[in-house]
């Protein structure tokens, strides 16, 4: 890696239940390298070229996170549905896994009218 480009924010969300915030983002290659703070990531920033971009140092980052819209609404209304889809998703009482088949999802229909 040539150069690291690193982001400060106010606070960093990593979904990461051993440091679950952090103030500071590292990125190489178009791939995270680490998160944290500035101090711990000096082993990094001694090695390599860097610049640091404090455009976002008043704000809260979900790195990763890819959000281009979202339904608030039709979401709320969908959690109190029965999920009949194809792929493992949430319901709200945790995950409901998918259904691999169109058997499975007529059978699952069924099983919910019988209920």
């Amino acid at each position: 890696m040539e150069r690291i480009k690193v982001y400060t924010a106010r606070r960093i969300r990593t979904m990461d239940p051993g440091r679950p915030t952090a103030t500071a983002i590292a990125i190489a290659e178009g791939r995270i390298v680490s998160v944290g703070t500035l101090a711990s990531m000096q082993p990094w920033l001694r090695r390599v070229a860097h610049d640091i971009d404090d455009q976002f140092k008043g704000d809260v980052l979900l790195p990763g996170f890819i959000d281009p819209h979202t339904h608030l609404r039709m979401s709320g209304t969908y959690m109190g549905l029965h999920y009949v889809g194809p792929i493992t998703s949430h319901g709200p009482d945790g995950p409901v896994d998918g259904l691999p088949s169109r058997e499975a999802v007529l059978g699952r229909l069924r099983e919910l009218v019988d209920e």
